[in-house]
């Protein structure tokens, strides 16, 4: 699924959404407020934006794009974040500010597994404070539990804004057989999609999750990627996945 279906598949079952324009003549013919920032979002990464725009940059985009985007509002966040939800616990990890780190460049954050109630089962590093978890992690199972849809399976992006709201930003479907299991106590390592990767190719050690990597995922060899840190959440771990090719991520602060 591209990245409009998904943000249209979000903005259907939740309110917690950024203010999204669907075409670039919807925005134009909006009144907008100037003082607001926006993104660009592409199926494509390379034709989003990278930073946030002001109204005018997007009106500017849209004047020399024809491709099909959204434009959804900027919001800035205390911290963010990606969760995985299981069939009984959901496997988080957090980043104050953006996590851009965790999701493109090999960067692990705070890492915690919780009930569906949003008790905190574990926890392992330092990126967000105790507290901002557990606070988090209570305004996520609620926002879980009103969804329109089982979440189950399912992978979302998140940010908690800087007036303390919880914000969904992205969300994409995987199935359970995305990660081994991960509570009730952390593991050891994380597999990436259990049954792929052991016999199928030579297979790869690398440094993180980055997405440098990703090269190695559509190689000939299409074995198992063995990283020394990084983390089962990053859109590296996803891609391989639905590659079909494994992944084994280790538990190390």
């Amino acid at each position: 699924m591209d990245k409009r279906r998904r943000l249209e598949q979000l903005a259907n079952v939740t309110n917690s959404f950024p203010i999204t324009f669907w075409s670039a003549e919807e925005f134009t013919s909006s009144a907008v407020s100037e003082g607001r920032l926006w993104w660009i979002r592409s199926s494509s990464p390379a034709e989003g934006s990278r930073r946030p725009l002001t109204s005018d940059e997007v009106r500017s985009y849209i004047r020399n794009q024809n491709r099909g985007f959204v434009v959804q509002e900027f919001l800035a966040s205390q911290c963010s974040g990606v969760t995985f939800v299981g069939a009984s616990h959901s496997l988080s990890e957090a980043a104050a500010g953006g996590c851009e780190s965790i999701l493109r460049a090999g960067s692990r954050g705070s890492r915690w597994a919780s009930s569906r109630s949003g008790s905190i089962m574990w926890t392992t590093g330092n990126a967000v404070s105790y507290p901002d978890l557990e606070e988090t992690s209570r305004m996520q199972a609620c926002e879980l539990d009103v969804m329109g849809t089982d979440p189950t399976g399912y992978m979302f992006e998140w940010i908690v804004d800087q007036s303390g709201r919880h914000v969904w930003v992205d969300m994409k479907y995987l199935g359970l057989a995305y990660v081994s299991p991960f509570a009730p106590r952390a593991p050891a390592d994380y597999h990436i999609g259990e049954e792929l990767g052991d016999d199928s190719g030579v297979g790869a050690s690398i440094l993180d999750t980055s997405l440098a990597y990703t090269y190695l995922i559509y190689g000939s060899s299409r074995g198992l990627l063995t990283c020394e840190r990084g983390s089962p959440l990053a859109h590296l771990c996803v891609l391989a996945y639905q590659a079909g090719v494994g992944v084994l991520v280790p538990e190390v602060d």
